[in-house]
């Protein structure tokens, strides 16, 4: 079968712009792929489009039939409509984990019934091993203060968690992930390498000029402090304020351009503790931002290449005022990030990579 006659649906959750970020990535190589999400869910914060919607009814009428919502019904029938229509179209299924067209994912039987291949992206704590093997102090797992996460994802309840990873790995053909979130995978021969993937930066960056500013700008933007462990970083990044030409910008920024144009303007991004790097990282890297992120070995040895500057809690401080005082080496990683970022992380190289992988 023929490249250009393959076609993957990519749905049904949109996390870290995920889904569309595959869809360019697939158009890169020829291969046809429709992201959908569901009319009821909320627009992502940080202001990611959408591609093509799935009508679902929000909020109940004003009613009810026997005691029931109808519209509950009415969910489940359209769901069911949506999954026969998506199986006569698509030859490969591309799920955002844990969401399906049903809230079971029993849907997932019937798509393989047909014959089509399931690819599952595990993106984080849904599936994340909470008492990961090869985990330091800093693991995110130890210090996340998200309880109500904690409870969606059943971190408090192991076994539920696995019986969740379990069902989706039974009818996945492919599992895309790395190495903390697919601990509880028992057919190790179904994973290959999550690389997360950015847009093309809007904005051309001339790192001779930006490193040659007196003002250094340190950004961290977390997407969620309680996961991030924001509760270490931001006092660290404090101590720094009122120093000569240092500007610390802590924010949860949601406008797209805004955001956009802060990675296009920092130095440093101090993104996260307690895991790999992640979406907001690799953008940072696209606009020649360093980024400072816990970088330990397990993640480390499948990306050798990542301009990554390593840190931990209790390393913070110093790796920050080191780097401050050394513009140079900072310039340096600036410009290994931006090639590294064309090597691995834009549209066209992920592309390439799944298009080997899925042998399309």
């Amino acid at each position: 079968m023929k490249i250009n006659r393959k076609k993957i649906f990519i749905g049904l959750n949109d996390i870290a712009n995920i889904p569309m970020m595959y869809k360019k990535a697939f158009a890169e190589i020829g291969f046809k792929g429709d992201y959908y999400t569901w009319s009821d869910i909320e627009e992502h914060p940080f202001g990611y489009k959408r591609d093509k919607i799935f009508f679902r009814f929000k909020q109940p009428p004003p009613f009810r039939i026997f005691g029931k919502n109808p519209f509950w019904i009415i969910n489940k029938i359209l769901a069911s409509v949506y999954l026969l229509y998506s199986i006569l179209k698509y030859n490969y299924f591309l799920f955002v984990s844990p969401r399906t067209f049903f809230s079971n994912n029993k849907d997932l039987k019937i798509i393989k019934l047909f014959k089509r291949k399931v690819i599952m992206n595990f993106t984080g704590c849904v599936e994340r091993d909470v008492n990961f093997a090869e985990a330091d102090e800093d693991y995110i797992c130890k210090r996340c203060q998200d309880k109500t996460l904690q409870k969606w994802c059943f971190c408090n309840d192991i076994i539920k968690k696995k019986a969740l990873v379990n069902r989706l790995e039974k009818y996945s053909d492919i599992i895309i992930g790395q190495d903390d979130m697919t601990g509880y995978i028992n057919d190790k021969t179904k994973l290959i390498w999550y690389f997360n993937i950015t847009d093309y930066p809007k904005y051309k960056i001339n790192l001779e000029e930006k490193y040659s500013q007196k003002e250094i700008r340190i950004i961290h933007f977390p997407s969620n402090p309680l996961v991030k462990q924001s509760h270490i970083i931001i006092p660290i990044l404090n101590k720094f304020i009122n120093h000569k030409n240092i500007k610390i910008i802590i924010d949860k920024i949601y406008e797209r351009e805004r955001m956009e144009e802060e990675l296009s303007k920092a130095h440093i991004q101090v993104n996260a503790l307690g895991t790999g790097y992640n979406t907001l990282p690799v953008e940072a890297m696209s606009y020649g931002c360093v980024v400072l992120n816990s970088h330990p070995l397990w993640f480390r040895k499948n990306v050798p290449e990542a301009p990554v500057i390593p840190i931990m809690a209790d390393t913070l401080e110093d790796t920050l005022r080191h780097y401050i005082n050394y513009k140079p080496e900072l310039k340096e990683y600036a410009e290994k990030s931006i090639k590294y970022y064309y090597k691995y992380h834009s549209p066209k190289a992920v592309g390439n990579y799944y298009k080997k992988i899925f042998e399309v």
